[in-house]
């Protein structure tokens, strides 16, 4: 669950959902930003940016290095 470290797991969509407006209003940004999503890694829910974009990190370079990819984080 590396990918999971520092980020907040919520029991079901409803909890993600309370905490999605949460930190739109904390933030004073849109709730149209964030966006709640089914983690594969521990099964959990998370709250991300919508439409964020992100590098991959690899050790070596291949195929994958420096390919830009859309995530929600």
């Amino acid at each position: 669950m590396r990918r999971c470290a520092g980020k907040d797991r919520h029991e079901d969509r409803e909890a993600a959902g309370a905490a999605r407006k949460k930190l739109a209003a904390s933030t004073k940004l849109p709730i149209s930003q964030f966006s709640i999503y089914r983690c594969e890694q521990c099964m959990g829910w998370h709250v991300g940016r919508a439409g964020h974009t992100f590098q991959t990190r690899t050790r070596r370079p291949g195929k994958r290095a420096g390919k830009k990819m859309r995530g929600r984080l």
